[in-house]
């Protein structure tokens, strides 16, 4: 199965990451070490999805939800007491819907919720 989206953050174009839809980057965005350095404050990528999406709405999801990453995080992640997202749809609670990965207190989430049911997963 073909993925629905799909990114690829070695290089940029015009201020954009080519891909399914393309992210706007914003602030300085860095590519070193065959990837794309972020602070995830002042530079980080964004687009819009349709509330429809399978990001956005994993119910939507017929033949399941499946997501793969490679993430490089340093050091300074282990002392975040705030989450610090690395994708976010809105996954908080039964009341949203979405998918969201972040880092708090030196540990990795991943929560996918539905309109029915919400996961939550930590490393």
């Amino acid at each position: 199965m073909a993925p629905f989206h799909s990114w690829s953050f070695i290089f940029k174009t015009h201020n954009k990451i080519v891909g399914s839809p393309a992210l706007n980057l914003v602030g300085n965005t860095l590519i070193k070490d065959s990837g794309m350095l972020f602070d995830g404050a002042k530079t980080f990528a964004e687009t819009s999805i349709s509330v429809s999406d399978c990001l956005q709405d994993p119910g939507q999801c017929l033949n399941g939800f499946s997501m793969g990453t490679k993430v490089k995080l340093d050091e300074a992640c282990m002392s975040y007491k705030e989450p610090r997202y690395i994708v976010d749809s809105g996954a908080r609670s039964l009341t949203t819907r979405g998918v969201s990965v972040y880092i708090v207190n030196g540990n990795l989430f991943f929560e996918l919720a539905t309109a029915k049911k919400a996961w939550k997963l930590c490393t």
